[in-house]
């Protein structure tokens, strides 16, 4: 009998495509990252926090490097709003908290609408 939250194969593997596509460029074929460049998606706190806002945030939004005096890279992930749907996104995020050490719980569609939703607003 599966677990409850455990997300169906389907979305895991659809949700690795999207990852294999989008994300393994820089964040590595095994989620490791690379050292003081890449996040590790692996271990991050981010993607396997119970509440999955900041995760869909950055996926949606991007997110850029502060440089400081010993990493003065200004390195950046680029958004993905414009190129990923909200059930991509959502199959995307439940393969990185579905796979791996770590587990957490599978994310829905109507997860990332509402943040989609929130930062449009934010943006008026």
């Amino acid at each position: 009998p599966e677990v409850e939250d455990t997300p169906e194969a389907a979305r895991l593997e659809t949700g690795a495509g999207i990852y294999f596509d989008n994300c393994a460029a820089c964040h590595a074929a095994d989620q490791s990252g690379v050292p003081y460049f890449f996040a590790p998606l692996s271990t991050s706190n981010k993607v396997h926090a119970e509440d999955p806002s900041s995760a869909i945030r950055i996926i949606l939004g991007g997110a850029r490097a502060q440089p400081t005096d010993t990493s003065p890279s200004m390195l950046a992930m680029p958004p993905f709003s414009w190129k990923l749907s909200d059930a991509q996104i959502a199959d995307l995020l439940t393969y990185l908290r579905g796979t791996g050490d770590r587990r957490a719980g599978p994310i829905s569609a109507s997860q990332v609408a509402e943040m989609r939703d929130y930062l449009a607003e934010e943006e008026h």
